[in-house]
């Protein structure tokens, strides 16, 4: 079993259920669309193990979602807020603990070279002052923090939440280029939440649209005009969401 697949996945947090939700993920940029409320966020951290849910969640044949991303190798997770607990830091002592907790795990690298990833991807990201506290900087230069910090050690398993969410339009065409690239590598998987249909439909190799914590529809690849076009008739039909 390769990729990231999901097996009678349900969550209920409140008013709000997810599911059930069946899915294989197998292409190396998946973006998971809706509007507000739809259920992305609470669906990615069903992945993560984040959100309580029944039902499973398979990593290349391993099952993961039900301890926190921290415990496993090779997965990275970008939340669409900055975590406060990280306020303190700069960004270069952000990355840093990033890099320590991979070797911590035994994942094979050194941490000059990823140091060394990290500000060659703040270079094509654009400027942060990497050594003021983050709880001083901006929110898009969090934001670039935490991208940066996810990126840096090529994770195998990466998720994005909301992805251009307070980047301008160099940061967002960079991230772009950057996704593109890190998914070139085998084996590979990348899932992004967002609202953004336009954006999504650029660099998507699959789509799956959520509505009212249901999946009403996947697109695998096609013409972005054509996959946006199909979204929009999706969520059109009922504008509510």
């Amino acid at each position: 079993m390769n990729g990231l697949a999901l097996h009678e996945v349900n969550s209920v947090r409140g008013d709000f259920s997810l599911g059930p939700v069946d899915l294989n993920l197998d292409r190396p940029i998946t973006c998971i669309v809706g509007p507000n409320g739809a259920g992305k966020s609470t669906l990615i951290g069903c992945c993560t193990g984040a959100v309580p849910h029944t039902g499973r969640v398979f990593w290349d044949g391993r099952e993961i979602g039900r301890g926190a991303v921290r415990d496993w190798d090779g997965v990275a997770y970008v939340s669409d807020t900055w975590p406060k607990v990280f306020d303190g830091l700069t960004a270069a002592d952000y990355w840093h603990l990033v890099a320590a907790v991979r070797l911590h795990r035994g994942t094979r690298g050194r941490l000059g070279e990823w140091m060394a990833r990290a500000y060659a991807l703040l270079d094509s990201f654009g400027a942060v002052e990497i050594n003021r506290p983050c709880q001083y900087l901006s929110f898009g230069s969090r934001r670039k923090v935490q991208l940066i910090g996810a990126l840096m050690c090529e994770p195998s398993l990466l998720f994005i939440d909301e992805p251009q969410n307070g980047l301008d339009f160099v940061a967002s065409t960079t991230l772009a280029a950057v996704l593109r690239d890190h998914a070139r590598r085998p084996g590979t998987v990348t899932v992004l939440a967002s609202h953004d249909l336009g954006s999504v439909a650029a660099m998507a190799d699959a789509v799956v649209a959520l509505r009212n914590g249901q999946v009403v529809r996947r697109l695998d690849g096609g013409p972005p005009e054509e996959v946006r076009a199909a979204l929009e008739r999706v969520f059109l039909a009922d504008p509510s969401g």
